[in-house]
């Protein structure tokens, strides 16, 4: 099991490192060792060393990918502000998103991640992923207001949908779009994955009606429907703890213990003022028939980032 691969791990209350900031040194250790930390050591760079540890902490492999892309985007100025939990870990591996405070910092971290010169200009987000053995890749996001020429909506999906987000990445392109009003979640899904001819999932916690709580993103490859993702956000969820409780329930013990893990991180770097942890929990379906799921974590900003 887990906890034999990872003896010192406590899954309820997870006692975050204060090592010091070495991604490659430490590459091997989990997330809940009890070295002592430096004097000198900055508490910003603690604060995310400690995030890194416990999101690869089932892949400790993949540490130094994904620490050494999070020091690229801090340098350029930008903070996390969320993590993926994905289920199967296998599948998804750590993941966390960047942005910039500012709207001027957005071109310095396009150019740090390789986006410098996107046909689409500097983009809004940056997602960093890093799956078990593999290499560490980003993926830019671009804000959205209006379903130009570069997207095609399935004739089957309702009309009252808004795009908020697109993404272009390598021969993939995904829009992302907000549900207007309220909606039964089945419904909502129901229609969204007509075009795939598939059923809605087993959605567990069951989403709420609320409104624009309701979200789709749409993944075309060489222009063919490759994924169809349905989105539910804090609003349309349980407290927390019951987000935590029922979401947990049917993962495996990898799954679990990643997804518990990168909840830990996330809170460890610092109080959230308002909202919920789980800020978003996604189903996805691919064309092939297969299923995955993933949860959104909170990631609070530092407050003198306020």
């Amino acid at each position: 099991s887990w906890k034999t691969v990872y003896p010192s791990m406590n899954i309820d209350l997870v006692n975050v490192s204060m090592a010091p900031l070495d991604w490659k040194s430490d590459s091997g250790r989990s997330c809940s060792g009890d070295e002592a930390s430096p004097q000198s050591a900055s508490a910003a760079a603690l604060r995310w060393w400690n995030l890194g540890r416990c999101l690869t902490a089932t892949s400790p492999e993949t540490l130094t990918q994904l620490g050494e892309g999070l020091e690229r985007g801090i340098a350029c100025g930008a903070l996390p502000f969320e993590v993926i939990a994905g289920a199967p870990f296998a599948r998804y591996g750590a993941r966390v998103t960047l942005r910039h405070p500012s709207a001027d910092g957005g071109a310095e971290l396009a150019r740090a991640f390789g986006f410098g010169a996107h046909p689409w200009g500097a983009p809004t987000w940056i997602g960093l992923r890093v799956r078990p053995g593999g290499e560490l890749r980003a993926k830019a996001y671009h804000a959205i207001d209006r379903v130009d020429e570069r997207f095609e909506l399935p004739r089957e999906w309702p009309i009252d949908l808004y795009p908020v987000m697109a993404s272009l990445d390598g021969d993939a392109i995904e829009i992302y779009l907000r549900k207007r009003g309220a909606c039964d979640f089945g419904e909502f899904a129901a229609r969204c994955l007509e075009p795939l001819g598939a059923a809605p999932p087993d959605a567990r916690p069951r989403p709420r009606a609320r409104e624009h709580s309701l979200c789709v993103s749409l993944r075309r490859e060489r222009g063919q429907i490759a994924a169809v993702s349905l989105y539910a956000d804090w609003r349309a969820l349980p407290r927390d703890a019951d987000v935590e409780r029922v979401w947990s329930a049917s993962l495996d013990e990898r799954d679990r213990v990643a997804y518990q893990l990168a909840l830990a991180g996330a809170r460890s770097t610092g109080f959230l003022p308002t909202g919920n942890w789980h800020a978003m929990l996604a189903w996805t379906v691919e064309s092939d028939g297969a299923r995955h799921r993933a949860v959104s974590i909170t990631v609070p900003a530092p407050r003198d980032a306020r």
